[in-house]
């Protein structure tokens, strides 16, 4: 069986000829630790089997407890018909990037066989991520405004529940190359605002700054809606609660009746 290190280095290996250093851009070089640039950046693979090309220090309120708790949310059914929704919606070849991939469980979910790298400043987030090393998924800790790969050579962007930086994504695209984005629309998760904001106007939700800055930045080929309600396995109630940055700064409830969670999002590509 393989290790994760040797997983990573395989996909290093494979992915070389488009990678480039996020510090100076030039070309780089697969190893067996890692990768180096032409002026001697290096980047060797961690013991848990990713890569870390962040170069300023980062902080971050996805802790463990909060990925935890959203993988086995998103790798419960309540997600299972978003998960398709996105499955039939990627192509089945090509160089494949999850810009903001959390803990990894969309690119691990929607992907099969095609080669998919997935990256997102939380550490935390990409450690846990490492659980899905294989021969088709990596991993690396990276900032999403200084992704380290050579313009126009990406196929597939996804951007799903995270914040995006179009520029870099444009940069990146080979000319027939797609986007695909997914953002919560009015209803997603509206149990949980009610339940913490119900006296306030955070009990609602819009989209349409995140929509704006899209339809600025990009030109939508396709736009799908996906919304359903589902009911909640007590088992998961509390990782509910947990998953979604709508909790910050609340204390998480404990004991509290949650019968049914709404999905409500656009994908849009």
């Amino acid at each position: 069986m393989k290790k994760k290190k040797d997983y990573a280095l395989t996909h290093i290996h494979q992915w070389q000829d488009i990678l480039c250093c996020p510090i100076c851009h030039n070309d780089v070089k697969a190893d067996n630790q890692g990768f180096v640039c032409e002026l001697g950046h290096r980047y060797d693979v961690t013991k848990k089997g990713y890569f870390n090309v962040v170069n300023h220090k980062v902080t971050s309120e996805y802790d463990k407890e909060m990925l935890s708790a959203r993988r086995r949310v998103l790798t419960s059914e309540i997600y299972q018909p978003l998960i398709q929704a996105l499955h039939d919606l990627i192509p089945q070849e090509g160089y494949i990037l999850d810009a903001g991939c959390g803990e990894g469980s969309y690119a691990h979910l929607i992907t099969e066989m095609q080669s998919i790298v997935g990256i997102d400043l939380s550490k935390e987030g990409i450690q846990l991520a490492t659980d899905y090393l294989d021969d088709t998924h990596w991993f690396m800790v990276g900032d999403l405004t200084h992704l380290p790969f050579k313009a126009q050579h990406i196929d597939v962007i996804l951007n799903l529940f995270s914040p995006a930086q179009y520029q870099e994504f444009a940069r990146l695209l080979q000319p027939n190359g797609i986007v695909i984005k997914v953002i919560p629309n009015a209803h997603y998760l509206k149990e949980l605002r009610e339940y913490w904001y119900h006296d306030t106007d955070k009990a609602t939700y819009s989209n349409e700054d995140v929509l704006q800055r899209w339809n600025d930045e990009m030109e939508t080929i396709e736009q799908h809606t996906v919304t359903y309600t589902k009911n909640v396995p007590q088992t998961l109630v509390s990782d509910i609660f947990k998953m979604s940055p709508i909790h910050w700064g609340k204390n998480v409830p404990i004991d509290q009746p949650l019968e049914t969670i709404t999905i409500d999002v656009s994908i849009l590509i």
